[in-house]
């Protein structure tokens, strides 16, 4: 049998669940895929792998071994998949080339390679799915089941300590859930839930959770799993923004009274909970939110390395990149490769992180405290979006009139202006400074450097910064100021060599100053001092 040819927006097969057949998705009459579509499912298995052990009675047409697991026969799974409810499914067991005993070819690693690239696609196409949850019975409680349940507390005639106890009390079910179902550890259904969040939650025995008060109907969805946990996580946050600032960030919206009472909560016990939060991979679990899914790979385990990356690439909405298991692609160059297409898609929006005092890298599942950072620790999920304190931003009027300038990622970041003109940067005086706020990072998560702690003059990371104007912002509602990124140890350019500067993170401003300098086309960013 030959391997059809690839198309980069559909997949090369579907499964007939109902004539137990891999067929080209070319070979499915069209009217039929018209009327009928195909479902997807999501679920996981590499934990619970056979290596020695393909599955007995694969479908007909399979080019690669379908891998056996030792927690169930194919043929239950079989069973479960008709819950979708269509004849043809899209499962990556028959779908994407998988090895077995032996190595796959040289064509069907590439071709493995190319079904990754395309998650985005097969995903957006699918017309039905599930989300299995085999380790999960609906019949028993669980902390899962909890979670999905998860309501906000009462505010009235609660206390800091009360709350400490509520958010204490879902990060412990945070972690007694992931323990029982692997689901919500997996790498590759951080993406899956992301592209899959109006999904039906299916249990082992193939049943869904049903209830009246659901997000999107009286079935659980990934949603309830997901926008409890998120409101939760921004109340935290916004509770700390309160504490250190003294007021409630303009978030467009009323602040809830539990942030309120979150804000008398110790704050290093605020920023810890948050980063737990962040790492849980279910916070803001939904498309256009890389680098929350991002920080959201700390949560999650990936059976090859290569994965971290490749298993996201859908979930971050990337479709031009070229994903290889080749052994002559370096992991270096696997992060790089992502890194420069999140910029290319996301621009400034992948520079919303605090200035990184520490890194804490993930190494072999071990949390590792670095001593640099690196531009490829935002691929590694390291940083932390500071977006968490919900503070609104607007397109500002460098936006608005073509002239903010543009990113592009190789090995190292560039700042390009638009059109050949200049780049201004400001160094803000001391009135202009006399409202502040910059966002930084430690092992301890985000915290917030700000007016009320230091004077912009007299902090020494900040004190000789420039700053690049990015978005505007309200500092405090009707308190207008300017989201910018913070340059250290800038260099002007000469006639060979951009100028360069260092990464400083972003800050709020109340305004920029009226010192201004005007670069020519072109700044270096170096990730660290």
């Amino acid at each position: 049998m030959a391997v059809p040819p690839n198309d980069p927006k559909a997949p090369r097969w579907l499964l007939n669940l109902q004539e137990w057949k891999t067929v080209p998705y070319t070979d499915i009459p069209a009217d039929i895929l018209s009327s009928e579509g195909y479902g997807i499912v999501s679920y996981t298995w590499g934990y619970i792998l056979d290596k020695a052990n393909p599955a007995s009675n694969p479908p007909d047409g399979q080019l690669w071994d379908v891998p056996g697991v030792t927690k169930w026969p194919l043929s239950r799974a079989r069973e479960v998949m008709h819950n979708i409810g269509v004849r043809y499914i899209w499962w990556d067991w028959m779908c994407v080339p998988q090895r077995g005993k032996e190595p796959l070819s040289g064509e069907l690693q590439e071709v493995q390679g190319q079904e990754i690239g395309k998650q985005l696609h097969i995903y957006s196409a699918a017309t039905r799915s599930i989300v299995w949850l085999h380790s999960t019975s609906w019949s028993k409680e669980s902390a899962l089941k909890d979670l999905i349940r998860l309501q906000p507390p009462e505010a009235e005639g609660k206390d800091a300590v009360y709350m400490q106890g509520h958010v204490d009390h879902v990060l412990h079910q945070l972690d007694r859930a992931r323990s029982e179902e692997w689901w919500l550890c997996s790498g590759w259904t951080l993406q899956e839930g992301v592209l899959l969040s109006e999904t039906d939650l299916i249990d082992g025995e193939g049943n869904a959770l049903s209830g009246p008060d659901f997000w999107l109907g009286d079935q659980a969805t990934v949603s309830d799993l997901t926008i409890s946990i998120t409101r939760l996580a921004y109340e935290v946050a916004i509770g700390y923004f309160i504490k250190s600032q003294g007021h409630e960030p303009d978030v467009g919206a009323p602040v809830p009274p539990t942030a309120h009472i979150l804000s008398q909560a110790p704050e290093v016990w605020l920023r810890r909970s948050l980063q737990t939060f962040l790492r849980s991979g279910l916070v803001s679990f939904w498309k256009k939110s890389p680098l929350y899914i991002l920080s959201g790979k700390h949560g999650r385990t990936f059976g090859k390395i290569q994965d971290s990356c490749w298993a996201l690439v859908g979930a971050l909405d990337i479709t031009d990149i070229e994903v290889s298991y080749d052994e002559s692609v370096s992991m270096a160059e696997v992060k790089t490769r992502m890194m420069r297409a999140l910029i290319d898609k996301y621009q400034w929006e992948m520079l919303m992180l605090a200035f990184p005092e520490s890194v804490v890298r993930q190494e072999e599942g071990q949390d590792i405290l670095g001593q640099k950072f690196r531009w490829t620790d935002v691929v590694g999920g390291v940083m932390l979006p500071i977006h968490a304190f919900c503070v609104e931003v607007q397109a500002g009027s460098e936006a608005s009139q073509g002239t903010l300038p543009t990113l592009s990622y190789t090995n190292d970041l560039r700042i390009k202006s638009k059109n050949g003109n200049s780049i201004s940067l400001y160094r803000p005086s001391a009135g202009s400074a006399s409202w502040f706020r910059h966002y930084r990072q430690d092992k301890d998560g985000l915290k917030v450097v700000s007016t009320n702690e230091i004077a912009f003059e007299q902090d020494g990371l900040l004190s000789t910064a420039w700053l690049l104007p990015i978005y505007n912002i309200n500092m405090k509602v009707e308190n207008p100021g300017r989201r910018c990124l913070v340059l250290l140890n800038l260099t002007n350019q000469t006639v060979r060599e951009p100028a360069k500067a260092t990464f400083g993170g972003i800050i709020d401003i109340r305004s920029v100053g009226d010192e201004k300098m005007e670069v020519g086309g072109l700044i270096s960013l170096d990730p660290s001092l």
